[in-house]
């Protein structure tokens, strides 16, 4: 239950289940939530509150994930401050106890699915985060990068193979987005 993010579980159980080095595995973890640093970085502003210490904030960064991100964002300015951290941490305790059953009962389970279902399953969850960034899209930039990552995916898969596609369409993506974006509220 301290790693629930799904790729960082898909890591840590197939390290389990083909027997791999426990520190390898672990590095990998480690290495796959770096990608939510800029996440926790948009949303801890929301949730700090004055005398709260670090233990209280790792434990908050540690339930930054993509959902709880994309609701925090959508949700926590809504609220008043002293609500933030409660509906937070309820929120993402529910995400982490029901992520962490379902990954380890559906990595049991996936043996048992013909491969093209097997295959299907695992296409619901872009699916699942490209609905939701789309659902959650206010702003002009939001909608440029929404835009930008569906362009420029397969263009950045074609140049660079599946070892950096995702990074040079986050970074090139996000970039021009923020860009966009900053010029869009200078004009404004």
């Amino acid at each position: 239950m301290l790693i629930w993010a799904a790729p960082a579980q898909l890591i840590f159980f197939g390290g389990l289940a083909t027997g791999g080095l426990v520190l390898a595995t672990a590095i990998a973890v480690g290495l796959s939530a770096i990608r939510l640093l800029p996440m926790t970085l948009a949303i801890l502003p929301y949730l700090r509150r004055p005398g709260q210490g670090f233990l209280m904030q790792a434990f908050l960064a540690h339930l930054v994930a993509a959902t709880n991100w994309i609701e925090g964002m959508r949700r926590l300015s809504t609220l008043e401050p002293e609500g933030r951290v409660p509906y937070f941490v309820g929120f993402g305790m529910t995400c982490l106890v029901v992520s962490t059953a379902m990954t380890g009962i559906g990595y049991g389970l996936v043996a048992a699915l013909p491969p093209a279902l097997a295959a299907g399953v695992l296409g619901l969850t872009p699916i699942y985060f490209t609905v939701s960034m789309v659902g959650t899209a206010r702003i002009p930039a939001d909608w440029v990068a929404v835009g930008l990552g569906l362009g420029l995916a397969p263009v950045a898969y074609a140049l660079f193979g599946k070892e950096l596609d995702l990074l040079i369409t986050g970074l090139v993506g996000g970039t021009l987005a923020y860009l966009v974006g900053r010029r869009w509220k200078e004009a404004a």
